[in-house]
């Protein structure tokens, strides 16, 4: 039981990075500007993000934003113009939830009403969405910064949408920030030849199965030495009562002879 666990343990932590690697982000980014207008340094502009990031075969997921302005102009994202890659069929397209998408074509289309077009741009496309209605102020009103929809089909791939270009229309365009929104503008913009992919997460660290030994218990503080008895010095000998006594009469009957003596001489 213990070797079957520790297999599938060391076979979970050797496919990891082959999954982070495949959850690595492959995008096309396309940046469109206005082409129907003059004095346009001001003006928002488009971003198309596409990516097949965690998405089966055949399906790309696309993206549209509004990018204000360099002074904060804004403006109602109003339709979104793309062709659709040579070889592949069956094509459908799913808006996300909350897209503002009311209508849709993979038909060709350069135009679904007399306001969300192109006209004039001198580009022609073979699909599209219609967002929202007709600019702020339009009925239902609305104000549309961004939509995002998945184009699904048989041989269709990101690499397929690489060089082709990319068409938007925006209504209720400002120059600045606060300002009045009476413009409209009319973008185009071409894909980057090549697909960006990112960088694949680095492999985490190897992690070992072998516990680690437990931590040696940390050593007892020595004990502080006992301090050393004072040392006392040694007694002087005392003479005991009596001996001294008995020093003081045979001193005294020592004085006293020689008195005696001296007398006699």
């Amino acid at each position: 039981m213990k070797t079957t666990l520790l297999k599938a343990l060391c076979l979970a932590f050797i496919s990891l990075p082959v999954a982070l690697q495949q959850a690595k982000a492959d995008t096309l980014t396309v940046n469109l500007s206005d082409v129907t207008n003059t004095n346009t340094g001001n003006y928002p502009t488009l971003r198309f993000t596409l990516s097949d990031t965690g998405l089966a075969a055949g399906t790309v997921k696309v993206k549209v934003e509004v990018v204000p302005g360099p002074t904060g102009g804004i403006a109602d994202l109003r339709g979104v113009f793309f062709n659709i890659p040579s070889g592949v069929t069956g094509v459908s397209i799913t808006p996300s939830g909350g897209s503002g998408i009311t209508r849709q074509s993979t038909t060709g289309t350069s135009s679904f009403s007399s306001s969300a077009n192109l006209n004039g741009s001198g580009a022609t496309f073979g699909a599209g969405v219609e967002v929202g209605a007709p600019g702020i102020g339009g009925s239902p009103a609305d104000d549309w910064r961004s939509t995002e929809f998945t184009v699904s089909g048989t041989g269709l791939t990101l690499a397929k949408f690489a060089s082709m270009q990319f068409g938007g229309r925006m209504m209720s365009v400002s120059t600045s920030a606060g300002g009045a929104r009476t413009a409209s503008s009319k973008t185009l913009g071409t894909a980057p030849s090549t697909v960006v992919a990112s960088a694949p997460a680095p492999a985490p660290a190897p992690i070992s199965l072998t516990p680690s030994p437990a931590p040696a218990p940390a050593s007892a503080p020595a004990p502080a030495p006992s301090p050393s008895p004072a040392t006392e010095p040694e007694p002087v000998p005392v003479p005991e009562p009596i001996t001294m006594v008995g020093m003081g009469l045979g001193l005294g009957a020592l004085v006293a002879r020689r008195r005696h003596q001296n007398k006699k001489n």
